[in-house]
């Protein structure tokens, strides 16, 4: 395909549909370099000077130095130019791709960066992203247990726990005393210790349902906001921005 576009087709440019493909195929090549050399700091999150590479409209608005992509010099665009020569000003973050990464990009400009319609890149997960709180809601069956384990079931939960106790050799603890167990559930759930009053009171209660509603009580306690919103202002750093020397923004704080 040449490498000059007429200057109509490309002041067009955003508003075309898709291009045919060429060699270097958006989807196996092109997208899954983007995503995990350039998205980062040129992505939804992060536009550094303005560029943003997440979709085929931003790819050709361009930032501080104009496009990204320049349909009427694909050769010139300073996507290429910023990823090429032997000494690459990008990317900022590992080391520089390579000559094939390069030609790659390169085939793909001269293509007229064709783009799905519709596609939108995505910052890549860091790391060992295989977390339960990533994979959909299950219900597992609660393990089948006999003997004394079995005798110390009182929810399902517990099956879960002595099940792999089980199976890593390891034994449960004696029970706790109602006043150990008073005293742990005060200072991990308000951080304060019991009064003695109320220790006495919990000893003596024969309610066999005693530790749920202590347990009850404490959750409905302020002094349970106050440790645990304590706690989490610690993490935060008791503002919306980060603070110290960058003072960038905090979204989810």
């Amino acid at each position: 395909m040449a490498n000059v576009f007429p200057t109509a087709i490309a002041s067009a440019a955003l508003s075309l549909p898709p291009l045919a493909a060429g060699a270097a195929d958006f989807s196996r090549d092109i997208a899954p370099l983007l995503e995990s050399r350039c998205v980062e700091c040129h992505g939804p999150n992060v536009e550094k000077s303005g560029f943003a590479l997440h979709t085929r409209e931003l790819l050709l608005k361009g930032g501080e130095g104009g496009a990204a992509v320049d349909l009427t010099k694909p050769a010139s665009s300073a996507l290429l130019k910023m990823v090429s020569g032997p000494d690459p000003e990008m990317p900022k973050k590992g080391d520089p791709l390579t000559e094939a990464q390069v030609a790659l990009l390169a085939e793909w400009v001269a293509d007229g960066a064709p783009w799905p319609e519709g596609k939108v890149l995505e910052e890549p997960l860091i790391g060992d992203m295989d977390w339960w709180s990533l994979k959909p809601v299950a219900k597992p069956e609660p393990p089948a247990l006999s003997g004394d384990a079995a005798q110390r079931v009182r929810t399902d939960i517990d099956r879960f726990i002595l099940a792999k106790q089980a199976e890593l050799g390891l034994g449960m603890a004696a029970e706790a005393d109602r006043r150990t167990l008073i005293r742990r559930a005060y200072y991990d759930l308000i951080g304060l210790p019991p009064l003695p009053a109320e220790v006495d009171a919990f000893i003596a209660d024969p309610d066999p349902r005693a530790y749920e509603q202590l347990i009850d009580r404490l959750l409905e306690s302020p002094h349970y906001g106050e440790r645990w919103a304590r706690h989490w202002l610690d993490v935060v750093h008791y503002g919306d921005t980060h603070g110290y020397d960058k003072d960038k923004l905090r979204p989810n704080a």
